[in-house]
């Protein structure tokens, strides 16, 4: 069996004095913190959905100016039967000492054509989502168009806990590395059950890997784990995705020329409204798009509609969770979300 990685709000509800939402979430197994900025083009994703408000939280990458590239799963509505979701970024090392500065909000997001909310499957798991406005300075990272091969490293990096019974450790930027053991048509598997790979929050993350010409590349997008004790998993492959993440780029937000070092600025992409939400079948997949032109949310524009679907069994709707957008972006201001997780 497999399960998505994402990270999902348990217990939120009637929430005590001081504390914030409550999320299910297990990281990078085996892995070390970044003490500094070493990873700082890997974001910290929180998702709230519509209508029910329900909260989780997934990992992402900058591959461009304003881009990141993360799991269809975490952002996708109809995984929850949702029909919006209103998206926050953060890349500071660990969740503690957040100010509203640190905070960028989505402007829109495309699904893959191919991915499918219905099932568990790996392999077209990839999104893209375009940001307002990013930390100045940032390198974005480099797409692999080779294959993975089995028995090479990968570095696994993700905002999860570091063990999977640790419930205060989640909110840090974890990295870990892993060879890999299997390779299919559309991802990759690494890890060892319990001890080293990646689980629930690790969901979006990046598999990187080193290349001979010194360049480190996106080789996969964490996706799922066949694991209930975490660390086994699968990542969906980039070099098999790339015609549908450079399309995007091209229209969105072309990647520097090659002489120009990939600087990522903080200014607005195009002056699209933050947090839109994407709609249930309808064209826009993330409220304004970049420039003014709508975020197709169809098969037309290599997204797919945001139609409402079966609930996802890693993010159940009885949760019932009160946090709206806003209330989500108070409390990451303020030191994101002070954590009391338990495993489901």
């Amino acid at each position: 069996m497999r399960f998505f990685l994402l990270a999902s709000c348990l217990v939120c509800c009637a929430p005590e004095p001081g504390d914030g939402l409550t999320f299910v979430e297990q990281p990078i197994l085996g892995g070390s913190a970044d003490a500094g900025s070493k990873r700082s083009e890997v974001f910290l994703l929180g998702m709230t959905f519509t209508p029910d408000g329900g909260s989780s939280i997934c990992s992402a990458t900058l591959v461009s100016s304003h881009t990141l590239l993360t799991a269809a799963h975490c952002i996708d509505p109809a995984r929850r039967g949702a029909t919006g979701v209103n998206v926050i970024a953060v890349n500071k090392p660990t969740d503690q000492g957040l100010t509203s500065a640190d905070i960028h909000h989505m402007v829109e997001y495309r699904l893959h054509p191919m991915w499918s909310p219905v099932g568990d499957s790996p392999d077209y798991d990839v999104a893209m989502l375009l940001l307002d406005s990013v930390p100045a300075g940032l390198k974005p990272v480099a797409l692999s168009h080779v294959a993975p091969t089995v028995g090479e490293s990968v570095t696994l990096v993700g905002y999860g806990r570091d063990s999977a019974t640790n419930g205060q450790s989640s909110g840090t930027r974890r990295a870990a590395v892993a060879a890999i053991a299997a390779v299919g048509a559309q991802s990759f598997d690494f890890g060892t059950a319990g001890a080293l790979g990646i689980c629930s929050g690790d969901s979006g993350g990046p598999g990187l890997h080193l290349f001979p010409d010194g360049v480190e590349r996106v080789i996969g997008v964490h996706s799922t784990t066949t694991s209930a004790s975490c660390g086994v998993g699968s990542d969906s492959r980039v070099d098999t995705k790339t015609g549908f993440i450079e399309l995007y780029l091209s229209q969105k937000d072309p990647l520097p020329d090659a002489g120009s070092g990939g600087g990522a600025g903080g200014g607005t992409a195009g002056g699209g409204s933050a947090g839109g939400a994407g709609t249930a079948g309808g064209a826009s997949a993330g409220g304004a798009a970049a420039g003014g032109a709508g975020g197709n949310g169809g098969n037309g524009g290599g997204g797919v509609t945001a139609d409402a679907g079966p609930d996802d069994p890693m993010s159940p709707r009885g949760c019932g969770c009160s946090g709206s957008p806003a209330g989500l972006l108070m409390l990451a201001a303020l030191g994101w979300v002070r954590r009391r997780s338990r495993l489901r």
